[in-house]
């Protein structure tokens, strides 16, 4: 069921959600635990890189990253509202964007940095030992898979905090 990362190898079944915190960790805003809702990368939790400055999320700093112009805005929001906004900013030509694909090591700079800043949560993360998972749930029942490369990553920056 896991791999040496913590993360879930995902296999999809149906009413998967009704096993959160039980055989795993869901990250998602429908998460039943506090710790899956906070580790979604849209969750606001204001946090400091060295080198690309604060940002309100992991998400605003992944969006942030892939747009050719450093946009402060972007560094601001967070969930369907920075969404919406960057698609506007490429659709009215006010932006371009740089890059789609954001490297393993940026993003785990970003989830470190976010975690640190957060000892509560970073807390709580370390002391699980429940794999993590990202999906979210069709109208249909079954779970299906998202946010991959993050998942991976986000089980890596865990092991390595503890110290693994």
């Amino acid at each position: 069921m896991t791999n040496s990362t913590n993360t879930l190898e995902f296999k999809a079944y149906r009413d998967m959600d009704k096993k959160d915190g039980i055989d795993h960790i869901r990250i998602d805003k429908h998460a039943i635990t506090l710790l899956g809702k906070q580790l979604i990368p849209s969750y606001t939790r204001t946090f400091y890189h060295p080198v690309y400055g604060s940002f309100a999320s992991i998400q605003s700093a992944i969006e942030w990253y892939k747009l050719e112009k450093d946009d402060f805005d972007v560094r601001l929001m967070t969930g369907t509202k920075l969404d919406e906004y960057v698609k506007e900013q490429i659709e009215s030509g006010k932006n371009t964007v740089k890059t789609t694909e954001v490297p393993d090591y940026v993003i785990k700079e970003f989830i470190t940095y976010s975690l640190l800043s957060k000892p509560d949560l970073f807390s709580m993360a370390v002391e699980n030992k429940l794999p993590y998972c990202c999906y979210h749930v069709g109208n249909d029942g079954y779970a299906k898979v998202n946010y991959i490369q993050y998942t991976r990553i986000l089980g890596k920056v865990i092991d390595e905090l503890r110290g693994k």
